[in-house]
């Protein structure tokens, strides 16, 4: 009789909230001092706290899906295209049976004024909406 009434209690609670937080489309484009970037990531730092990315194509366009309802911080990284992680150097040495230099695992030169890489200095947000939201992003320095 518990269980049953748990159940029916969890079921209530669920069906009352929706069943989860509403979710949307972000999409847009992004340009540095009036052009377009060909490359990045744009970061939503949304309200349930975790992030989610869109990558810049060569167009300078980007999308993120999934991205919470409600106000939005934004962050743009780009650094230069054949940057590598440091999970990725460890690998490629590690295949070649060699041990990798400190110097290669410093932090990547942003192109783009380092404020936009930090979400308490981008200045930068959105309030997201149900369906798909449109969000153009003009970087200047």
């Amino acid at each position: 009789m518990l269980v049953r009434l748990l159940a029916f209690s969890a079921i209530v609670v669920l069906s009352s909230t929706g069943c989860g937080a509403k979710r949307s489309t972000v999409s847009g484009s992004v340009t540095y001092k009036g052009k377009n970037l060909t490359h990045g990531i744009v970061v939503l730092h949304g309200v349930d706290g975790v992030p989610v990315n869109g990558s810049i194509d060569e167009s300078g366009k980007y999308e993120a899906k999934d991205v919470p309802i409600g106000e939005t911080l934004v962050t743009v990284l780009q650094v230069t295209k054949d940057y590598k992680s440091p999970a990725e150097i460890r690998k490629e040495y590690e295949t070649a049976g060699k041990n990798p230099s400190p110097e290669l695992f410093a932090p990547p030169k942003s192109l783009i004024p380092v404020k936009y890489n930090i979400v308490d200095t981008s200045g930068l947000k959105v309030n997201i909406t149900s369906g798909k939201t449109n969000f153009d992003i003009g970087l200047v320095d």
